[in-house]
């Protein structure tokens, strides 16, 4: 058992994680802190930002790619990482 809510996985080629949650919010929330915990470099406190993000997909499938890519954009263009998210 793991309990963060994540975990990553032996992938040869790519980023394999195994998510845990209780309802789709946290499967979203959990797979957001695997991805960046993986791929964001060490993060130092500093100013620290909100942001509302409103996004739509077809089903719960494309909306956690569309978040997960909303996410690296801010961290890849931005410089923006986010220790905690919420979603409504």
């Amino acid at each position: 058992m793991f309990e963060p809510g994540y975990r990553i996985g032996d992938h040869p080629a790519d980023l394999e994680l195994w998510i845990r949650g209780r309802n789709r919010e946290e499967i979203f929330i959990n797979t957001a802190r695997g991805m960046l915990d993986y791929t964001a470099p060490v993060v130092t406190p500093g100013d620290s930002t909100s942001r509302q993000i409103h996004l739509t997909a077809s089903d719960p499938q494309e909306l956690l790619a569309v978040w997960l890519n909303e996410l690296l954009f801010l961290l890849e263009i931005e410089e923006i990482c986010f220790q905690e998210s919420s979603i409504q």
